[in-house]
Formats: structure tokens, sequence, C-alpha cells
């Protein structure tokens, strides 16, 4: 019994140590590429309009985020907001930052397959999420009846499936994310943002961003929710 004990252990220090490697490689590469000035010579922020009008972005509002982490793009109000260490930047990461943003706000305005798919669970989810809590106790209390033991069994295994709708979220932000990303090179090659070297820096970060996506996943699995990502 010890070594099935020794081998859980084992298992979740493995991929914390995972979680932690791929967030150390990819805040290393930020910092390194964020000391790089673009050939391009424009801010992320004015790129950002460029590469809006260029795609028939236009509507996407942009929006500032008093702080240093946390660029995102909000569906519901059609803005992408970038943080103080980003908006005015013409580094090479503040701009393959924005350009990541841009594709999640192409695949919003294309209603791609996989971002319907993610925006309909991470509706479910959230929604269902507030019955986990009455579900759980009303199907505990019922265990102690025989007379609606099964109930209490069905409503057990509804608590079950929803915590696994929220892992499925998570799971979905992967493909999603690297599609983004996917987008986010081609925009920057296509409209000559980025010469041949900075595009190899700009697929690197987005790369090492892709393995902070999968260590966020797991990290969730394990319950440790502390990552800090910028998309």
């Amino acid at each position: 019994m010890w070594y099935i004990v020794l081998g859980i252990v084992g298992a979740v220090l493995f991929l914390l140590f995972i979680a932690l490697l791929a967030n150390s490689m990819f805040e290393n590469a930020f910092k390194k590429y964020d000391l790089i000035k673009a050939s391009y010579g424009e801010s992320s922020q004015n790129v950002l309009r460029q590469l809006l009008f260029a795609l028939g972005l236009t509507h996407i509002r942009l929006g500032r985020l008093d702080s240093n982490y946390g660029d995102c793009y909000i569906p519901k109000k059609k803005m992408i907001v970038l943080s103080n260490s980003t908006i005015d930047n013409t580094s090479i990461s503040a701009i393959t930052i924005v350009s990541h943003e841009i594709g999640h706000a192409q695949q919003h305005k294309e209603k791609s397959a996989l971002y319907v798919f993610d925006r309909i669970i991470v509706w479910l989810s959230y929604l269902l999420s507030k019955f986990i809590l009455p579900l759980l106790i009303v199907g505990i209390l019922f265990l102690f009846f025989q007379t609606v033991q099964y109930v209490g069994i069905i409503l057990l295994w509804c608590c079950v499936g929803i915590l696994g709708l929220s892992i499925l979220v998570k799971l979905i932000t992967i493909p999603l994310e690297l599609d983004a990303s996917k987008r986010a090179m081609l925009m920057l090659t296509k409209y000559n943002i980025f010469n041949e070297k900075e595009a190899k820096m700009a697929r690197h970060l987005l790369d090492l961003a892709a393995f902070t996506y999968i260590a966020d996943f797991l990290t969730y699995i394990l319950g440790i929710n502390y990552l800090r990502k910028r998309r």
C-alpha cells in the first residue's frame, strides 16, 4: 500500500515541478524579449489599431488595465485590455501579446467552432456551479435514508459531472489559446510587423506560453490555482 501512496505523491510533485518550470521559462523569455525593441518602431497600442483595421476588426475597443499583468480579450465588451507594461511598449514581447489577443478577437468575430464550444462550456459550467453545494448537501443527507438513497447517489454523481465540466473548461482552453497564437504569427508575418529573426522570438514566446496553458490545466486538476499567466 505504501508504494501506491509514494507513487501518487511522486506524480503530484512531478506535475507541480512541470507547472513551475513552465511558468518560470515563460516569465524568463518574456522578460528577455521585453528588453528587445521591435524594428517596426511602433508601440503595441499602435500595432493593435493597425492590425484591427487591416483585419476588419474596427469594432474592437481598447481598454487599459492599471496593472503590469492581465492583458486579455473580453468577449462581452468586445474589448482588448492591455496592461501598463504592454500598452505603450515597442518590445517583441508586448507586440506578441497584442497579436495573440487579436487572435481571440478574430475567433469571436468568425464564431469558430472551437470558440463557440468554449463559450457554451464556460456558460454551462458557471451556471451549474451555483448548484453544486446544495446538490452535495442534499445528496449526502439522502444517503442516510434508505428510501431515497438512490436519489442521493444520483445527486452526488451530478456534482461529479459539474466538477468534470469545470475541468473541461480548462482543457478546451489549450487548443483555443494555441489557435490564437497561430493566428498571431500569421498576422505578424503577413503584415511585416516582425522580421524573420523577430518572428522566431515571437514563436518561441508563444510556444512557451502554450506550455503554461498545459501547466495551468495540470495545476487546476491538482487544486493549485496560482500560476500567473499572461495571455
